[in-house]
């Protein structure tokens, strides 16, 4: 860990939602493997259905983006549209009846272990090059920074404001 987020290493799981009210989730973790635990939890195993079937129901509608962004050493390495990896249910197609997520290709585009220092619990990330580092991107992050930063977990932006409680329905894959 970095003890102050500098030059710190992780994954972002950024989802843009263009419905009635625009707004941004992002989840900034640490191991490939809490990424994963989140898409099968919002995609198929989350506790509440309804949840499950409005994210479901985005995905289908092109109502969301869900882009995984590589972070080491405070600069973006990597980029993965998520989008084409998830294949949920399709009621209309009985070949396609549960859905899943292409974890092999998962994990041959997403690193395993990242280099460097990791953020950690209590620990904000410090982009300094955003502009530069997501010029071409699709991204809410160069709309952030630098006035504000994402914290570890769950970040939601709304509205011009950002904050970093986490969403009761959402189970943290990193509870420590």
């Amino acid at each position: 860990m970095t003890g102050d987020g500098a030059a710190a290493s992780c994954y972002i799981l950024e989802r843009q939602f263009s419905t009635q009210l625009d707004w941004t989730t992002f989840f900034v973790y640490n191991r490939r493997d809490h990424i994963r635990l989140l898409l099968t939890e919002l995609f198929f195993d989350a506790e509440d259905s309804d949840r499950v079937e409005s994210t479901r129901g985005d995905h289908v509608d092109d109502h969301e983006t869900s882009d995984l962004w590589v972070i080491e050493g405070g600069r973006l390495i990597g980029h993965v549209d998520l989008r084409p990896l998830i294949d949920v249910p399709d009621v209309f197609d009985p070949e396609n009846d549960e859905g899943r997520i292409d974890w092999s290709a998962f994990d041959a585009a997403v690193p395993a272990d990242l280099r460097g220092p990791l953020l950690g619990r209590g620990e904000e990330l410090r982009l300094p090059a955003v502009d530069q580092d997501f010029a071409a991107a699709t991204s809410d992050l160069p709309t952030l920074y630098p006035g504000r930063r994402l914290g570890y977990g769950m970040n939601l932006w709304m509205n011009g404001e950002l904050s970093d409680e986490p969403a009761a329905y959402f189970t943290d894959p990193d509870p420590s």
